[in-house]
């Protein structure tokens, strides 16, 4: 049985690495209403680091993909958390960007993404605070939020 789950990891983290591969996309029904996560639904991140500086908090983005399986694992047991999104709510504009859409391929190459999802914590101007490359469950993203707020209020 471990040997089986090691090799899912393996193979996920593997395909997330890569481009993605010939596969039909599935759209989830209004998505967004799923999460306990405020997502913005601005177009650019520019408009999201402009909301980051009138309310003077750090912008949480995820950069990831419909294909990547960690990047929907995360979609369904972190995003959901009722606990957890109320403190990114609060302390965070949080900012999700498929990496292969829209300005996603733009934000990509400005962050050096080379894996999904990638998460990153940024300032009003859009300089990184905080980055992790791959999926980040509970614990490790919250310990990671800490650390991005205190980089940003050091003692």
């Amino acid at each position: 049985m471990h040997r089986i789950l090691i090799f899912v990891i393996i193979v996920s983290n593997w395909a997330c690495n890569r481009n993605a591969p010939k596969a039909v996309e599935v759209e989830l029904p209004n998505e967004e209403n799923l999460y306990s996560f405020d997502f913005e639904r601005a177009a650019q991140l520019s408009n999201v680091l402009d909301l980051s500086q009138d309310e003077d908090k750090l912008v949480f983005l995820d950069i990831g993909t419909s294909w990547c399986l960690p990047c929907q694992l995360m979609k369904e047991d972190v995003y959901t958390d009722q606990v957890l999104g109320d403190y990114f709510n609060e302390n965070f504009i949080n900012y999700m960007v498929e990496g292969d859409k829209g300005e996603g391929p733009d934000l990509r190459m400005i962050y050096d993404v080379k894996s999904y999802p990638t998460l990153l914590f940024l300032d009003s101007k859009g300089a990184e605070v905080a980055r992790k490359e791959g999926a980040a469950y509970h614990t490790e993203l919250k310990r990671l939020a800490k650390q991005a707020l205190a980089s940003r209020y050091p003692n």
